[in-house]
């Protein structure tokens, strides 16, 4: 078995057709100047390959004979039923190349998107990367969510690679936490005591806005406290009376930006959570401060 370059790894969770359209991008010859290794295949090793694993979460693992029909070179593995941090380090474990690639079952890699971060690697200096994320559809509306990524700084898992070496030596995504919220900003922060990490911004991948009711909005903002607070604890030494002016600074100047843009939704989103969500994140940040 050759070892490709690249490992780009695909969690998924019963979402078949938008699995589809983003493998189609990573199908032979669409990533220019790049060789895709199928599955299983013994091929001669090229300087820049790669392979494509879909981990699944599925509960019948309904991706395992789409992926079979339509997409026979991919590899399937099946997922360990408990979130997107597991299913990302599930699907690391099995990759043969020397660098892991994420991207998300609903993103559409564009056609350099490899080759952008493997023309990076040739002066062998950087362990991480992380590469740019525009929206597929209009992310200015009110209660729009997209993670928009133009400058860097964010590392979000949509679109990021790291050597697998540092991957496991950093221990991959931190599977602890509540929701799947802030994994992939954690690891930021611990592989940044590792290594410098560029960001790419001519590797791209389209990421779909989803329009949001504002009971779901607000709905979201709830179940994700416990993940925002386990994240605090775990990397915000401050005092509770520091972390609390932080967070209410930070909802002040969110509802301050909507209210200029009439984003009527967002500002009552904002001010729910300075009446009832920051109060709920310090009686939690205290009970996650134990852990640490």
């Amino acid at each position: 078995m050759s070892q490709p370059l690249f490992s780009v790894i695909i969690p998924t969770c019963n979402r078949n057709k938008t699995l589809g359209l983003c493998l189609e991008r990573l199908a032979a010859g669409k990533q220019q100047d790049m060789t895709l290794i199928p599955a299983g295949a013994d091929a001669t090793q090229t300087e820049y390959s790669y392979e494509v694993l879909v981990s699944d979460d599925s509960p019948n693992a309904e991706a395992k004979a789409f992926l079979n029909e339509h997409f026979p070179w991919v590899q399937w593995i099946e997922g360990q039923k408990k979130g997107p941090a597991f299913n990302r380090n599930h699907g690391a474990t099995q990759a043969l190349g020397s660098w892991i690639v994420f991207t998300d079952d609903d993103c559409l890699p564009q056609d350099e998107w490899l080759w952008q971060f493997a023309n990076v690697l040739e002066d062998r200096t950087h362990k991480a990367l992380e590469g740019a994320i525009l929206p597929q559809g209009n992310g200015n509306k009110d209660l729009s969510v997209c993670p928009i990524n133009h400058t860097g700084g964010n590392f979000w898992s949509a679109n990021i690679a790291i050597e697998k070496t540092l991957f496991q030596e950093v221990g991959g995504f931190d599977e602890q936490f509540p929701r799947p919220k802030l994994e992939d900003s954690d690891l930021y922060l611990r592989l940044k005591e590792k290594t410098v990490i560029p960001f790419i911004k001519e590797a791209v991948v389209l990421h779909p806005v989803h329009q949001l009711s504002l009971i779901q909005a607000c709905r979201k903002e709830y179940l994700d406290l416990p993940s925002h607070a386990y994240f605090l604890a775990k990397h915000d030494q401050s005092g509770m009376l520091t972390i609390l002016k932080k967070e209410y600074l930070h909802w002040f100047r969110w509802c301050y930006h909507c209210l200029k843009k009439n984003h009527w939704g967002s500002t009552f989103l904002g001010v729910w959570m300075l009446l009832l969500g920051i109060p709920k994140t310090l009686v939690l940040l205290k009970q996650y401060r134990q852990k640490f």
